[in-house]
């Protein structure tokens, strides 16, 4: 497992054949790494900034004993304490020494994950599930004049994978298709359902309510009707992926004659 600013990585293991262990089914299944920019830290979800980690990491066990599957979209950032934060340095692009914290904190016992927290100066964030206060004060006397701090998290990246690979294993045989990651810095396993439906919902409630889950989808209310799609008429737009054709990352639209000759 590698962690990058953004993003996770997950790997599976491999069977004698080269083939995943956990299924053929797998090989319908989208896997997707999911954007690390919320997170919930020190036990509960939704849970603010902590002084230090809890003594019991919950290893991505139990967090709460009430409620179904939070929304991802009402997860909490994480962040360090206010008092760890500095007016200074202010990051704007990606000029900040990422690498060269990541080579320190992966030789500290406790290390979890690394991010770059764009809602503080752009500071690099470093995710240990013990000794928080002890890797705080050498990170400040290692790496003084950077913007990172230390943020303590009540979970493990081991803890995370193994949740994982039981939402691989039990969901997979109830829907076709889904999505499945672990985001860092909100510390949970993400769950990507497509159209919300009740019962996509309580099948994941009735499987994973209290643990480091999160659910994501589109509100059936806003969701395409099913059945042939309209090719023209009117609300009908033209949307393309084509090699040569418009600058990457952008995307072009077409309105009416003029300025489809122009897009094409």
């Amino acid at each position: 497992m590698k962690t990058r600013e953004g993003t996770s990585e997950t790997s599976f293991p491999k069977g004698e054949n080269g083939t995943d262990r956990v299924g053929g089914w797998m090989r319908r299944l989208t896997v997707v790494i999911v954007t690390a920019v919320i997170a919930a830290s020190c036990g509960s979800f939704g849970s603010g900034a902590a002084t230090s980690a809890p003594a019991d990491p919950s290893d991505g066990q139990v967090v709460s004993e009430v409620g179904g599957v939070p929304r991802c979209d009402q997860l909490v950032h994480s962040s360090a304490p206010a008092s760890w934060y500095r007016d200074s340095p202010i990051y704007v692009a990606n000029e900040m020494p990422l690498e060269a914290v990541r080579a320190w904190a992966e030789t500290k016992p406790g290390f979890e994950a690394i991010w770059i927290d764009r809602e503080h100066l752009g500071w690099i964030t470093v995710a240990f599930s013990a000794g928080v206060e002890a890797r705080q004060r050498e990170l400040q006397r290692v790496f003084p004049d950077v913007g990172a701090v230390v943020v303590p998290v009540g979970w493990t990246m081991a803890g995370l994978e193994s949740l994982q690979r039981r939402v691989i294993d039990e969901l997979g045989p109830l829907f076709p298709s889904f999505s499945s990651g672990i985001s860092a810095t909100q510390g949970v396993v993400g769950i990507g359902v497509g159209v919300l439906t009740q019962e996509r919902i309580d099948a994941i409630d009735e499987r994973f309510a209290g643990e480091r889950v999160c659910i994501s989808g589109i509100d059936p209310a806003t969701a395409p009707v099913a059945g042939p799609q309209p090719s023209g008429g009117e609300g009908w737009r033209l949307m393309a992926d084509e090699e040569g054709a418009g600058e990457a990352y952008r995307t072009g639209i077409a309105t009416d004659a003029r300025s489809y000759v122009r897009l094409w």
